[in-house]
């Protein structure tokens, strides 16, 4: 269609301010209202025969659609994530709020926050608004990792309005509880750094159901978790049911074959509810599908699957990540992906957010090493080395230790062979409150 032709020729009565949004061919026109519909009102909506298309045809006839919009007293909130009482929440949430109307970006900014555990709001980044088939969404990140087994509270203010001037009216919030466990690290498979080693999912074999031109694996240096770039997967199902898009990874990492280790990667969720899979070869090219989890989470989260869970015997490889249409989930989304690594379970939690300043150095170290860390307060300190495989290799203190700085030397004994080990800082206030733990990996080297 001639697109000026086709604006000139439509009419809305009572008159609205909207906004026009064409397909790459012209075929199909989406108008949007950008103030938003009068309440209660009919509106008449007029495709007069001035309409052409580009070789100047004019339509047949004039074409007419009437609707009546409702009244809405309120803006209504109609999903949080995290829920209200949501428990195991990552470290590295995307805040997601979806409305029955797009928002006033001003007030929503301004009046929607994440509080502590001391109900101090949280400084926010990547803000983003979206509005869908008259419904808004809006959603941030934190610019530092939360804590581990801490509440948080989402609190949306009375104030917040949408784009007509329709307010929340009065106050809501949810709170959630992070994950008790740190993230463990491990030996680095694929960084997702070369993206040209990864095919295109239309090429990748096993793809089906997708929109092609939409369906696409690039390089994101905008949305990464260790190191830019990570890998970014946009995906369109065209069907209700029964689509495949599947990342293929020429380079084939081998992952070993011990069914003690976990294969794990760094994953963006989209809140899609779509199900993500782990594909790997097990000796002889024969192709072993593992779920690995169903993508109800938006933001960074470590998933993993132990190597137990892989069919067959012998070297894996893992080789594809794959998105399987959920026919209850969203039919397109976006998913990012970073670091797929081996870790050796230690039943020793990593955690991000401890305050104790704990360091080791040197590292790697080979003869006389030190320990330095900071205590909050007064209490009983234990410092511990572990093995990979989870077993004590040296208790190197256990005692009292007075708040404030501490250094401690320590050098390995011959019987301490060389390899990666985890030391554990323990730490409790007095002597019957809880322990809370920072751990470390300290490479020894001969």
């Amino acid at each position: 269609m001639d697109r000026e032709a086709v604006f000139s020729a439509l009419v809305f009565e009572p008159s609205a301010n909207v906004v026009h949004e064409w397909d790459e061919k012209s075929k199909v026109l989406t108008v949007r209202p950008q103030t938003g519909f009068a309440a209660k009102t009919p509106y008449m909506v007029r495709l007069t025969a001035a309409a052409t298309s580009r070789w100047g045809v004019h339509i047949a006839e004039e074409f007419q659609v009437s609707f009546v919009t409702k009244s809405r007293p309120k803006l209504v909130t109609e999903k949080i994530w995290p829920p209200d009482g949501a428990a195991g929440v990552t470290l590295y949430p995307r805040i997601t709020l979806s409305f029955d109307a797009p928002l006033d970006q001003a007030t929503a900014s301004a009046g929607i926050r994440l509080l502590d555990s001391q109900l101090a709001p949280l400084p926010k980044m990547r803000e983003a608004f979206t509005s869908d088939g008259g419904k808004g969404t809006y959603s941030f990140e934190l610019t530092s990792p939360l804590q581990r087994n801490s509440v948080y509270r989402i609190e949306i203010d009375a104030t917040v309005r949408d784009i007509v001037g329709v307010t929340a009216g009065t106050p809501a919030n949810a709170s959630f509880t992070t994950r008790t466990a740190g993230y463990q690290s491990g030996n680095v498979v694929e960084s997702f750094d070369n993206i040209g080693a990864f095919w295109d999912p239309e090429a990748s074999g096993s793809t089906v159901g997708t929109d092609n031109p939409f369906t696409t694996f690039t390089a994101s240096s905008d949305i990464y978790k260790v190191n830019a770039p990570s890998g970014r997967l946009d995906y369109v199902f065209t069907a209700e049911d029964g689509g495949v898009c599947r990342v293929f990874d020429t380079g084939k990492p081998s992952i070993g074959s011990n069914t003690s280790q976990v294969f794990a990667m760094w994953v963006y969720g989209d809140l899609s509810n779509n199900y993500l899979e782990y594909w790997f070869y097990s000796p002889g090219s024969v192709n072993q599908m593992v779920d690995a989890a169903t993508i109800n989470w938006a933001g960074w989260d470590l998933i993993a699957v132990p190597l137990s869970s892989i069919g067959g015997s012998g070297e894996w490889q893992y080789h594809s990540i794959v998105v399987r249409q959920n026919s209850a989930g969203l039919k397109s989304g976006t998913v990012y992906f970073d670091d797929a690594m081996i870790i050796t379970p230690t039943g020793i939690d990593d955690p991000e957010d401890d305050k104790t300043g704990l360091s080791l150095s040197p590292n790697p170290v080979t003869s006389e090493g030190r320990i330095t860390f900071f205590l909050q307060s007064a209490g009983q300190v234990a410092l511990e080395l572990f093995a990979s495989d989870g077993s004590l290799a040296a208790g190197i203190y256990r005692g009292s230790m007075d708040a404030g700085a501490h250094s401690l030397p320590w050098s390995p004994s011959p019987a301490i062979t060389p390899g990666v080990y985890t030391l554990r800082l323990s730490h409790r206030t007095g002597t019957a409150g809880a322990w809370k733990h920072a751990a470390r990996r300290w490479v020894i080297m001969r």
